[in-house]
């Protein structure tokens, strides 16, 4: 992951208090990922859907039948599905998660999933 530069040339994380300076785990398992931010353009509800980030817990990907993607000109990646996001948001439910969001912003909807970190509907609602 890069890190942008100040105009010393020092990079901007450096810069941070120890306070203000977060660690971010290479691997996130679930239960660590309470939320979930589904969005898609509105010219495009049918799909496809982007469904995490590159921090997202890899299994849940799958389960969403997710790529991972760098898009050009970025320097990070997301996951992308062809699903629709009604049923990207069905089969987040199945796994746990309830609808907590909504927003539009432009032509993108966004919709925010959370899952509380205990919960067990992991391994038996979606087989």
């Amino acid at each position: 992951m890069a890190i942008a530069s100040g105009a010393s040339g020092r990079s901007i994380r450096n810069q941070l208090s120890p306070k203000t300076r977060l660690a971010v785990p290479t691997n996130h398992p679930s239960s660590a990922m309470p939320y979930v931010l589904v969005t898609t353009q509105i010219r495009l509800e049918n799909g496809p859907t982007y469904v995490g980030d590159e921090y997202s817990d890899p299994e849940l990907m799958q389960y969403l039948c997710a790529n991972k993607i760098t898009e050009p000109g970025n320097n990070f990646s997301t996951y992308l599905t062809d699903l629709n996001p009604r049923r990207v948001l069905d089969l987040l439910e199945k796994r746990g998660y309830r609808l907590v969001g909504m927003s539009g912003m432009g032509q993108t909807c966004v919709w925010t999933m959370w899952k509380a970190i205990n919960s067990s509907s992991d391994d038996e609602s979606d087989k």
